[in-house]
């Protein structure tokens, strides 16, 4: 008779070795994305798509201090963000930009796209994993460093409801939070 422990163990053992994680996908494709970073440069290592996920009750109203020179969000697919709404043509699109804290300097900081309902009271988030090289912004900034603070993010806005979207840019540094709000706006129909 076996064992259920010695069962289990050979189950596990068979998944890892065949590279697929508990969900049957392949280990690179998981549905649960984490930012990767390299500790010793601070430079962001692109990860691929990530699901916008509900925020907490109350978190949207936890204090965030109000930056507007340390991130920009630039464009929705091919179309740069303007004074009017976008609206996205697929739902799987990406969302660019950069982020470098005035404060440190430093890239490595850890940042979230939030998209937040037009009344304000509800809102979903990702993190940003999808980072791109760029330079022009460490030059600008003056950074200290040359790790990726550039973003080309993919995501799935198609798990959002019907509705008009901030999409705002919050980041973590010294200990504090910050929020980018440059008003850009999406539609999803």
């Amino acid at each position: 008779m076996s064992n259920p422990k010695n069962t289990a163990l050979l189950a596990t053992l068979a998944i890892l070795i065949s590279g697929c994680g508990p969900s049957g996908k392949p280990a690179d494709q998981s549905d649960a994305k984490q930012p990767v970073s390299s500790a010793s440069s601070g430079a962001h290592t692109a990860i691929s798509e990530t699901r916008p996920q509900p925020m907490a009750t109350g978190e949207l109203s936890v204090p965030l201090i109000a930056t507007a020179v340390s991130c920009n969000i630039e464009g929705l697919g091919n179309a740069p963000f303007a004074i009017a709404p976008l609206n996205p043509t697929t739902p799987v699109t990406t969302i660019s930009g950069w982020v470098l804290s005035e404060v440190s300097r430093k890239s490595g900081v850890p940042a979230q796209l939030r998209f937040v309902n037009e009344a304000g009271n509800d809102g979903w988030k990702m993190p940003v994993d999808g980072w791109i090289p760029r330079p022009d912004v460490i030059t600008t900034m003056h950074g200290v460093d040359s790790g990726n603070v550039g973003f080309m993010q993919k995501v799935d806005l198609g798990t959002l409801p019907r509705g008009q979207y901030h999409v705002i840019v919050t980041f973590q540094d010294a200990g504090k939070s910050y929020s980018c709000d440059k008003q850009r706006l999406i539609n999803i129909l």
